[in-house]
């Protein structure tokens, strides 16, 4: 079946990254499997890939296993393999710019010092790329990028991220609908989940 559109989210392959800032995409990815109960299995340009199926629209749903900065290689392999165009593609990945519980939909611009995305940039040869980037960042400016994101979530972060990947997903399938103007306009924002959190102690 011809998918209607492909869904990637970026990360790092491997257990010791299972819980790391950088893999936002591939935890949102993780979710849609498990939630929806759609296994993952191996498939084009060295993807771990599933197709689901929401609101009569197929998406085909893969985690790059190249490693984030070669991300893009697998990307092109993808979207060859389905015959898709970069309208077609949305990619979730981590901003350390946007704070924690912030969401961002964009259809074009610049990688914003993201490797993974420039990667995907460079090998679709395009900035016109629909994008879920979703906040990571802190209250404090961050010295080191690097080890920042590839540190784990502390405990009250990982809170709310997995308050947060449900409506990253609800965002996705909101895309999916609606198109990418109305997904901005309705989840371009931060979340707040504090109160949920203070309830009961």
């Amino acid at each position: 079946m011809q998918p209607d559109c492909l869904i990637v989210g970026l990360g790092n392959p491997g257990k010791k990254y299972e819980r790391t800032r950088h893999n936002i995409g591939f935890m949102t990815c993780d979710y849609i499997a498990s939630f929806f109960g759609i296994p993952f299995h191996f498939g084009p340009g060295n993807s771990k890939i599933l197709q689901w199926r929401f609101n009569e629209k197929t998406a085909i749903v893969a985690k790059p296993q190249t490693f984030m900065n070669m991300s893009g290689e697998a990307v092109a392999k993808l979207m060859l393999e389905y015959n898709l165009i970069p309208e077609q593609l949305l990619v979730i990945y981590d901003d350390v710019a946007l704070p924690l519980g912030t969401m961002r939909v964009r259809r074009t611009g610049n990688a914003g010092g993201h490797k993974g995305f420039r990667s995907i940039i460079s090998c679709l040869q395009t900035k016109s790329i629909p994008r879920l980037r979703i906040g990571v960042g802190g209250a404090t400016p961050i010295e080191d990028v690097v080890t920042f994101v590839l540190a784990n979530f502390r405990a009250k972060e990982l809170k709310m991220i997995q308050r947060l990947i449900p409506a990253a997903v609800e965002c996705i399938q909101f895309w999916m609908i609606e198109g990418i103007n109305r997904t901005m306009m309705k989840f371009n924002r931060h979340f707040d989940f504090s109160c949920e959190q203070n309830q009961g102690g």
